[in-house]
């Protein structure tokens, strides 16, 4: 995936990765499955590099991955995917590679979940 070798190449990373992804969204739903998608690419590869990113700042390689399905892509599914809870996005457009900011109100609840729902 896009998102993944976005990730790899900031990294610098010298190795490769083979990425499947099985989930139940159905293609062209509607429902940010394509950013989803993107999201767990990214995420999956950070996971592996000796000095992974911040999750913030993989933002714009899983915007490549979702780029793949739409161009421009909608970077407020990437975000919501990403950072989850309520995103708001307060630009229509994405923030610059260097140092843009994403608003991601956390609820005091939300630290102490019932394992349950979690």
């Amino acid at each position: 995936l896009a998102a993944a070798r976005a990730v790899l190449d900031a990294a610098g990373a010298s190795f490769g990765v083979r990425i499947d992804i099985h989930k139940g969204v159905p293609l062209s739903a509607g429902m940010g499955g394509s950013a989803a998608s993107a999201v767990a690419a990214a995420g999956a590869v950070n996971a592996l590099l000796d000095l992974p990113f911040q999750t913030p700042d993989l933002l714009l390689p899983a915007m490549q991955g979702e780029r793949v399905s739409a161009d421009p892509p909608p970077w407020d599914n990437v975000m919501a995917a990403l950072l989850g809870g309520l995103v708001i996005a307060a630009r229509l457009d994405p923030p610059a590679p260097a140092g843009g900011h994403c608003l991601h109100p956390v609820s005091p609840r939300s630290q102490n979940r019932n394992p349950a729902r979690a």
